[in-house]
């Protein structure tokens, strides 16, 4: 069974796109995506993660203020860390699924991932983040960047397509392999559909500068962590390191010959870390 068409769920604040592919029998993998994409990047890899075992039931909600995700409730509010994190435990209950999911992440998704993870929920099986961090432990470094938030989220809404433009050059991107071609033209397809203005609520609500810190809750993770980061993107080596010293049931895995954008830069690499990992731990 294959990707067939989303579900659309609401929750308390939002109207969720929902991507699927996959036997909902099977084991589900919940993924979250970055910024500025949508659950429609991970649907690309899915017939080749559906061909590995264990097989696996694929959920890629859009997140808030992405893709086909509406604000329903018409508080902003609602994109913050605590409400984001409310709103998607709110979803995988609606959802009924056959066995706890396992949850993952990229960058953003990550962060969102580990902030449910922290929260306490209990309804998921295990953890995965890929190039992502629980935030910025200093008030003062946090503030500094929620400042910057708050300026690309002003940028953003007047000057769209070059914000667009800069984001491909920051720094963390800059130490990268070649996304095949593919996999770039859907990427900036996604990206070109997207609505500044819900682009600007996420990254005003929830960018790393007004997301709360999870560093020291870390040990509240007990179920099976797996972190992800691409050789070359030495700063999230760094905090893949440091995030497995603290979260006791965490391993951490580099990917050779990439950088930060690990499950489009090297796919094949990313699909079996992940596959092997849910294998290893015995699910089903």
């Amino acid at each position: 069974m294959g990707s067939v068409q989303p579900k659309v769920i609401e929750t308390t604040d939002f109207r969720w796109n929902v991507h699927t592919a996959g036997n909902p029998e099977h084991q589900p993998l919940i993924w979250l995506h970055g910024f500025s994409g949508s659950g429609e990047i991970f649907m690309s890899l899915a017939d080749e993660i559906l061909k590995r075992t264990p097989p696996l039931f694929i959920i890629a909600p859009d997140l808030p203020g992405h893709g086909k995700t509406e604000l329903i409730s018409g508080d902003e509010s609602a994109f913050s860390a605590d409400k984001q994190v409310g709103n998607l435990r709110e979803l995988i209950i609606k959802m009924n699924l056959s066995k706890s999911p396992v949850l993952s992440g990229y960058s953003m998704g990550g962060r969102l991932a580990i902030q449910l993870a922290v929260s306490e929920f209990s309804g998921y099986s295990a953890l995965i983040a890929e190039s992502s961090t629980p935030g910025i432990d200093s008030d003062e470094l946090r503030e500094e960047r929620r400042q910057l938030d708050l300026e690309r989220a002003k940028f953003i809404q007047h000057h769209f397509n070059q914000f667009l433009t800069d984001w491909d050059n920051l720094p963390v991107f800059k130490n990268s392999a070649e996304i095949p071609e593919k996999l770039g033209q859907l990427q900036k397809q996604i990206r070109s559909k997207q609505s500044p203005e819900g682009l600007a609520l996420s990254i005003k609500f929830f960018g790393t500068g007004s997301m709360p810190s999870a560093w020291n809750k870390l040990s509240i993770i007990k179920k099976p962590f797996l972190i992800i980061t691409g050789e070359l993107d030495e700063k999230f080596c760094g905090i893949g390191r440091m995030m497995a010293s603290e979260a006791e049931t965490a391993s951490h895995k580099i990917i050779p010959d990439c950088g930060h954008r690990v499950h489009l830069e090297s796919s094949n690499r990313y699909i079996a870390a992940i596959t092997e990992f849910i294998s290893s731990q015995n699910l089903s």
